[in-house]
């Protein structure tokens, strides 16, 4: 039997039960771990009440392993197509044009954060892991229609998206705390549009098309920086570059020093140092269930080498593997130390 048609007929079988017994599968299990969570977050408070089931914001043992399963899935599906359709050198270009959308998803749930989105749909899209969800599948969807789009005269995917963005800018308007320059808007809209044309390979529409959203969300970071203090900022920032640079010039094998495995000791090392600040001098909380578990026993600072050594670890355990593999596996933990740390950070800088 096709995998698809089993996963299929499972979405279904989940359905029909959801539909069957309403207060078992939304009320105790949906709502109480999944949806609970993020409306207590978009709400900003620590519990919330839904047919006298109460959800805990922020993630629990249950979403927990959903997400990491779900992650997990996803991954090796990726590594089956990029495998089977791509070359490796597509799968760096594809990596390159992925980074910035990891900043602007950490950027645009720090806007949740200082309060830009005014209604509670809204808010729960760019609440974690709905903003990276929504977010890649809309990156996924340029991708995918560049690709097919490459020997045609307009780059027709790229231009849409960035416009179907505009229109939302425009129609939320309402719903949002404050208004972009319609200046700004239009001016970057056009560099991008402008872009391309000029890079019509599908990773570079890609790229432009993350740049083009890192552009907006740092706009409204900018109308809404009254109070940062960028000296936390630097604060986050310089152990994670000390702990990298020591990796780099410290004697140690060629595997540690590659590109990728740098970066994901840098990522990891950004997301302990930022919890470590949160934590220790701006009341912050920890909302993961094992990191909590660790700083309960030890104190904030235990994360930042127990971070070190699980990428380090990690970096060990993958080196024999196949190049694409350990591509995969680092861009995975890039992004579990970049997503969150960037976040952290620039909470904590804004004053948020």
């Amino acid at each position: 039997m096709r995998p698809k048609l089993v996963a299929l007929g499972f979405v279904f079988f989940f359905i029909a039960i959801a539909i069957a017994f309403p207060h078992i599968i939304y009320d105790q299990f949906i709502w109480k771990y999944f949806w609970g969570p993020i409306v207590a977050d978009a709400n900003g408070v620590y519990s919330i009440e839904y047919n006298e089931i109460t959800a805990i914001s922020g993630y629990n043992v249950v979403n927990t392993l959903t997400y990491a399963v779900l992650t997990i899935v996803a991954l090796y599906i990726s590594y089956g197509k990029l495998k089977e359709r791509s070359s490796e050198k597509d799968v760096e270009r594809f990596i390159l044009a992925l980074f910035p959308l990891i900043i602007y998803g950490s950027v645009a749930r720090v806007l949740e954060d200082l309060g830009l989105f005014l209604s509670l749909p809204l808010q729960a899209l760019f609440i974690s892991p709905l903003i990276y969800i929504q977010t890649l599948i809309l990156f996924l969807c340029i991708i995918f229609a560049s690709k097919r789009a490459e020997n045609s005269r307009l780059p027709y995917p790229l231009i849409t998206g960035i416009l179907v963005c505009d229109a939302a800018i425009v129609l939320l308007k309402p719903h949002l705390a404050i208004e972009m320059s319609p200046l700004y808007l239009i001016a970057v809209s056009a560099l991008f549009i402008f872009l391309s044309f000029r890079f019509r390979d599908w990773h570079m529409q890609g790229l432009i098309f993350s740049l083009f959203l890192l552009s907006l969300a740092l706009c409204y970071i900018f109308y809404l920086s009254a109070h940062s203090d960028i000296r936390v900022l630097l604060a986050s920032l310089s152990l994670p570059a000390l702990i990298t640079a020591l990796s780099f010039v410290l004697p140690a094998p060629g595997y540690f020093k590659s590109p990728y495995s740098l970066m994901a000791i840098f990522s990891q090392s950004l997301d302990a140092t930022a919890t470590y600040i949160g934590l220790s001098y701006f009341g912050y909380y920890e909302k993961h269930v094992l990191p909590s578990l660790f700083m309960d026993f030890a104190g904030p600072w235990v994360m930042i080498p127990i971070k070190i050594a699980v990428v380090f670890l990690i970096i060990y355990a993958i080196k024999d593997e196949d190049e694409m593999i350990k591509k995969i596996i680092l861009l995975l933990v890039i992004i579990l130390g970049l997503a969150p740390g960037t976040r952290d950070a620039l909470r904590i800088t804004l004053g948020v």
